[in-house]
């Protein structure tokens, strides 16, 4: 049973795993109108690319804040202007209320113009089944190929459904390659979220593992030893 709890919104997620996530340019050009997280090397906005727009280090497929403009690039096929949509409308912005409903149509649209982080968010309400029809094969799918296209969320989430599937060697094994594989410290974070919180089946030393190479890459809070919890975009089991 998944636990129904709200998921991280991909505006946090930006700002609290930015900073420990290296820049991926192969995401970049897969999908150009996806959000990219700001990097530790201080990635301006004058740096992305023309068709981002850079606010507080950060580069968007749209100026976060103008539902109009964000409306008529995702209009126009641009992804990650349809997830900040649905970021848009899961908080009421241009609407008289909240619209979970129109968020995961603007997510499935992002999905299908090529924005990763919403493919991600599409297959885990997939997984929950509540606000989504259940349709785990699908869920696996989306995960299995956005992992495979280097988004180490993806990469964990695809891990810890098959260490609730019992299969807990393969689901470690992705939840690794999301830290040390990608060399994504965000993802290391991930990967030691699954550490502890399944710990019977967890690799010897896993946690460890995962604070010594997201220090390795630059992350200060797991060099001094404080790695701490991360919040996943997969609800963890009761």
């Amino acid at each position: 049973m998944w636990r129904k709890r709200t998921l991280v919104a991909l505006i946090s997620s930006a700002c609290l795993l930015g900073c420990t996530a290296t820049v991926d340019q192969r995401g970049v050009a897969r999908a150009p109108g996806r959000l990219l997280h700001p990097s530790c090397k201080g990635r301006q906005g004058a740096e992305c690319p023309p068709d981002m727009v850079g606010v507080s280090a950060v580069c968007w497929a749209c100026p976060v804040v103008d539902v109009t403009e964000c409306q008529l690039r995702c209009d126009n096929g641009n992804g990650g202007a349809c997830e900040i949509r649905a970021i848009q409308a899961r908080a009421g912005w241009g609407l008289e209320e909240p619209d979970e409903r129109l968020a995961q149509a603007f997510e499935e649209k992002g999905c299908k113009g090529g924005s990763p982080w919403a493919c991600v968010k599409v297959a885990v309400c997939h997984l929950e089944g509540g606000k989504c029809s259940p349709d785990p094969v699908r869920a696996l799918t989306i995960l299995k190929e956005e992992c495979d296209a280097g988004i180490a969320l993806a990469c964990a989430a695809y891990g810890q459904v098959k260490i609730e599937a019992g299969e807990a060697s393969t689901g470690f094994a992705y939840a690794e390659h999301a830290c040390v594989g990608l060399d994504d410290a965000a993802g290391c974070r991930f990967f030691r979220t699954l550490c502890t919180q399944y710990p019977e089946s967890a690799p010897v030393r896993c946690a460890d593992t995962a604070r010594e190479r997201a220090c390795g890459l630059g992350d200060e809070r797991a060099c001094a030893g404080d790695l701490g919890e991360t919040r996943t975009y997969l609800p963890i089991p009761r």
